[in-house]
């Protein structure tokens, strides 16, 4: 289930922490680290962790609503839910370049998803309402934490990024862990009878939703593993704009791979969306 993937990659990203940690710093800073994270404040990123935990949560409840093409394009309402909260939780003033760059970026990932599915069908026989408001919903449970965490990767002082990071893995996992026990243990429950819950079978039947992982399952669980790193990093060294530029970007790339491989031109919103993209980023920059 999509609720097993999300809990095993934040179970797998203590290991690919601490090799980060033992890489970036040292090897010796690796225990002193976790250690900080379970004493200093443990507590302050509790809710921003709820809020990861339920846009995880959320993904898998929106695809069963409507298509993966229409959640792409409906979650570029995150963009502007991101820089509306760098205005008031960072103070950050954008300038009309800016502005309309981030205008642009909007226009053009929504036309870069709609090239990419060549035709957007928002339903798919579930609620299509329900579907797009949880969505929506989605791209501000994202949004932010992101903005806040941001603020906090860049502004705080005598803890290392890594005991945050860490901080926000842990309470990531024990929102998620708590509402795939909640959830199994209901099934355990109608299993065993009424007193048959209990976690050690609501455990068990968490290990059980991992039989039948093809290896395809296991991959994206790792790649989704090393969001730990690769999103802060943007988040420290760049902002939330800058990382909000992936998504189009990506797209892009694999467009023009797709088209340098089997010499075929993309569809004419794909070049509109690239051009706006680019536009944008040309536009942002100055």
């Amino acid at each position: 289930s999509g609720a097993s993937v999300a809990l095993l990659s934040e179970v797998f990203k203590y290991p690919v922490l601490a090799i980060a940690v033992a890489t970036f710093e040292s090897p010796s800073a690796v225990l002193p680290t976790f250690r900080s994270a379970v004493t200093d404040a443990p507590f302050a990123l509790a809710w921003i962790g709820a809020a990861y935990a339920a846009q995880n949560l959320l993904y898998f409840v929106c695809l069963g609503h409507i298509s993966a093409a229409g959640y792409q394009v409906l979650s570029q309402s995150k963009l502007i839910f991101t820089a509306m909260l760098m205005r008031v939780l960072l103070g950050k003033r954008f300038t009309t370049n800016q502005t309309l760059a981030l205008t642009m970026l909007v226009v053009g990932a929504v036309a870069t998803q709609v090239a990419e599915s060549s035709s957007v069908s928002l339903g798919i026989g579930g609620n299509a309402l329900l579907g797009c408001g949880l969505t929506v919903l989605s791209a501000l449970l994202s949004a932010l934490p992101n903005v806040f965490y941001e603020r906090l990767l860049k502004k705080k002082e005598g803890q290392s990024e890594w005991a945050v990071n860490i901080q926000l893995t842990s309470w990531i996992l024990f929102w998620i862990l708590l509402n795939t026990l909640v959830s199994t243990g209901r099934i355990a429950a109608s299993s065993y009878g009424a007193g048959g819950w209990s976690v050690v079978a609501a455990w068990s039947a968490c290990v059980a939703s991992v039989d039948g992982f093809t290896p395809m399952v296991w991959f994206i669980c790792f790649l989704k593993t090393l969001n730990c790193v690769i999103i802060p990093a943007c988040l420290k060294y760049g902002d939330n704009i800058l990382y909000g530029y992936a998504k189009p970007v990506s797209i892009i790339l694999t467009c023009m791979s797709t088209a340098a491989i089997t010499s075929s031109l993309p569809p004419p919103m794909m070049f509109v969306g690239i051009a706006m993209v680019l536009g944008s980023m040309a536009l942002y920059g100055k």
